[in-house]
């Protein structure tokens, strides 16, 4: 079976996404298979674009990752918003690792919405569509995620989580 360069592309972003929000090996590869077994179902009876049916793939993950259950810490300055000036090239040697365990304990919706925008995933239309929220919302709901992750590894600059 082979596979097209922008079927891998989609593949990878939704285990990526999957393992942010879960950050278990095992619960993230059954939600995605899951996910590409209900998009394989419903292909044959739909005529949905392919970034349609992308975005619902990331939808069903989110959708069943909801289920499960995370420990979001709490703010640390409050209001904290957006990335702090400077973050994009501090964030360039960053351990990617660490600022995934970060990313996966900041509060829905925004986590998923960062984690769509940072991998790229879906246009900002689906994105709405799969997190169910204005486009307003969804610009806060990313700008209190990147302060939240920002905000905690800046104070953990020197140590674990």
């Amino acid at each position: 079976m082979s596979y097209e360069s922008h079927d891998v592309d989609f593949f990878s972003r939704l285990y990526r996404f999957a393992w942010i929000l879960l950050m278990r090996e095992d619960v993230a590869r059954k939600v995605v298979m899951d996910a590409l077994a209900e998009i394989h179902v419903r292909d044959s009876h739909s005529h949905e674009d392919i970034e349609r049916k992308q975005a619902r793939g990331f939808q069903v993950v989110r959708q069943r990752a909801l289920k499960v259950a995370v420990i979001p810490f709490e703010s640390l300055k409050g209001e904290s918003r957006g990335w702090p000036p400077g973050t994009d090239t501090w964030l360039v040697g960053m351990d990617s690792a660490r600022v995934t365990e970060v990313l996966h304990r900041v509060a829905e919706p925004g986590r998923s919405a960062l984690a769509l925008a940072l991998l790229d995933a879906v246009d900002v239309e689906s994105m709405q569509r799969i997190l169910g929220l204005s486009i307003l919302q969804l610009a806060d709901a990313v700008d209190a995620a990147r302060g939240a992750v920002a905000e905690h590894l800046a104070a953990n600059e020197g140590g674990g989580l």
